[in-house]
């Protein structure tokens, strides 16, 4: 091999070696960016609600709007992205209360949890309450999952005789919708106040013989309804 020949192969190498670290440098940085809108969508969500302007998102990041647009293309991208782990929860919440072998326990967990989960997070609220379109494969089989299961619940506390007569998996779901209406930007006390609201709730639901999954105590309840009356 002549030196030149040699030369220009080892000078190609170097080149290829280079583009590959470009490339490397460029993947990391992209997911370092990726972490960054996510972490910041995740807190403007949760404080503000799903609701809140891209741009603000961009600038808690430190990155450009149009870097936020190339990897979130719509506001749905970014909220299914953001409440990923949330969903996985409520999956595994689900299923957890499928296998409990008391179906009123398994109901009190359900609705404890998520609603909890909802309490402290406006913009998983907003999410619960509301039907986002373009849901993915996956998304859209985890809903399915959970209205079925929801249903099987109902029957098998039925079948217990732990609920009410006429009680239906949609007034499990008008729980989680009524708990949305205590959510305020104070986490703490909407939180209290949802675990009063749902004990309530759970006690008009439930066989007259069944206990309580809590305690229905005092709470930060009258502070938040004054704030929103006055």
């Amino acid at each position: 091999m002549s030196a030149s020949r040699s030369h220009n192969t080892a000078s190609g190498r170097l080149d290829d070696d280079a583009d590959q670290a470009d490339n490397r440098m460029l993947r990391a940085d992209a997911e370092r960016n990726k972490v960054r809108i996510l972490t910041a969508a995740r807190e403007l969500f949760a404080r503000d609600g799903i609701d809140v302007p891209l741009a603000s998102i961009a600038q808690q990041a430190g990155v450009g709007v149009a870097t936020l647009y190339r990897r979130f293309p719509t506001r749905n991208d970014l909220i299914s992205a953001a409440f990923v782990e949330e969903s996985r929860r409520c999956v595994d919440v689900v299923q957890r209360s499928l296998d409990d072998s008391d179906p009123w326990h398994g109901i009190c967990v359900l609705v404890s949890t998520v609603c909890s989960m909802q309490a402290v997070d406006q913009g998983f609220n907003r999410v619960l309450a509301s039907h986002l379109p373009g849901l993915t494969d996956d998304e859209q089989s985890d809903y399915l999952f959970a209205l079925e299961s929801l249903d099987r619940l109902v029957e098998a506390a039925h079948a217990e005789r732990r609920l009410r007569p006429g009680i239906t998996g949609t007034d499990i779901l008008l729980i989680v919708l009524a708990n949305s209406g205590v959510v305020s930007r104070d986490p703490r006390r909407s939180l209290a106040a949802s675990r009063r609201l749902v004990a309530h709730l759970l006690t008009a639901i439930g066989a007259a013989d069944v206990a309580l999954p809590h305690p229905v105590g005092e709470t930060g309840l009258d502070e938040l309804l004054r704030d929103r009356l006055g």
